[in-house]
């Protein structure tokens, strides 16, 4: 019998413009990390689970390939208007998702990394990825939703 878990990271963007037209959809598996696994298993077995697991996704302008390594983003935006957003939680089966809005004006830029993480400033990143740009204007909102599913 075989008892082993596996944990596996998806992750999904959609950017509309002003008029929620969808400009662009992009859609990845995603880096689980080492510290996330870490903090994973230290959440786990708390007393009590006083506070969500990962409830903010950050952005990023990095382009190196993400790794199990990563304990932050490259790049963090610091752009004017940016900050981590706080991120709806919610289960389907045997996922945990997190769902994310950046609204127009926050994140505007050309994004290529995502994260997700523990706190709205530092804290432990349990997931990262690189990929292809999403060039974010003043007026576009863009949704990320993260699935991690245990299997």
């Amino acid at each position: 019998m075989d008892e082993s878990l596996k944990i596996t990271g998806h992750i999904e963007f959609i950017l509309r413009d002003c008029n929620g037209i969808v400009k662009q959809r992009h859609s990845t598996k995603n880096i689980i990390t080492n510290v996330g696994k870490a903090y994973l298993a230290t959440w786990l077995t708390a007393p009590s689970q006083s506070t969500p697991f990962m409830t903010y996704v950050g952005l990023g302008s990095g382009t190196s390939p993400a790794s199990a390594t990563d304990t932050a983003l490259q790049t963090e935006l610091t752009v004017a208007g940016y900050s981590r957003a706080l991120a709806t939680l919610s289960s389907v089966g045997t996922a945990w998702v997190s769902t994310s809005l950046f609204p127009a004006g926050d994140g505007t830029a050309s994004i290529t990394e995502a994260g997700i993480f523990s706190a709205a400033t530092g804290g432990t990143m349990f997931a990262h990825q690189v990929f292809s740009p999403i060039g974010k204007t003043a007026t576009d909102e863009l949704t990320i939703t993260w699935s991690v599913t245990f299997s």
